[in-house]
């Protein structure tokens, strides 16, 4: 039987995650269990004082697109989660990038001291809690997107599931765990997660998971499709 990888990732970083896998040899069926939308005042907010902070936070691509948007020539720090993160956003000509690893929970320690007033770009949910983790900091948030699960997932995604054919599916971030379920109890499909692989980005997204339901849980060694694409080489087959 003819197995596939899942790619459960939003717009625009599904085209991209699909299009390296499948360059490696990796069958993939993508199909979005979520969708990402900036909040619809989100011009409203206080762009002109951007620079009063000492430094910016961004720990996902959709925040970077909204700062590209509404404030492209922003000259501080910018902390950010990952690699593949910070190399998106120099890219968009920010000149000061602090990346640290693929959890939010690495960017305390990246903080220099001097940096004390900061602002954090965020989704309107998060699976962890900034200012707990910056008690000593003097951190403003906002609120630029929000993430919702897809309205449906394709009659095809439900069909490979019902049979078998779903060899892996990719879990990068919480919400997008969060989404996946949503849509599993939807159409009451969870028991075929037990023939499945969870190829997660960080062992916080595969602590997100109930261990139970899945045939097996591996964690990528950083949160980037190349990491993903040696990860099903070496240790899962398709």
């Amino acid at each position: 039987m003819t197995r596939y990888l899942w790619n459960t990732r939003p717009q625009p970083q599904a085209t991209r995650t699909h299009d390296y896998l499948t360059r490696h040899g990796i069958l993939v069926h993508s199909d979005a269990v979520m969708q990402l939308a900036p909040i619809p005042d989100v011009a409203l907010l206080a762009w002109d004082r951007l620079s009063s902070y000492d430094a910016l936070i961004l720990t996902s691509e959709m925040a970077l697109r909204i700062l590209c948007t509404h404030h492209p020539h922003y000259k501080g720090c910018i902390y950010v989660v990952g690699e593949a993160l910070a190399r998106r956003t120099r890219d968009a000509a920010y000149p000061q990038v602090v990346a640290g690893a693929g959890s939010a929970t690495t960017i305390p320690a990246l903080i220099a001291p001097h940096h004390q007033h900061l602002l954090y770009l965020r989704a309107e949910e998060t699976a962890h809690n900034m200012r707990a983790m910056l008690p000593h900091k003097e951190l403003d948030e906002w609120v630029v997107y929000h993430a919702t699960p897809s309205p449906s997932l394709t009659p095809q995604t439900i069909q490979l599931l019902n049979d078998g054919a779903m060899h892996s599916i990719l879990c990068t971030s919480a919400r997008g765990v969060d989404a996946l379920m949503h849509h599993m109890q939807h159409y009451a499909i969870i028991p075929s997660l037990r023939t499945c692989t969870a190829l997660c980005y960080s062992e916080a997204i595969a602590q997100r998971l109930d261990h139970a339901l899945w045939g097996t849980i591996r964690i990528c060694n950083a949160p980037s499709d190349e990491a993903v694409q040696k990860l099903i080489r070496y240790d899962a087959p398709l």
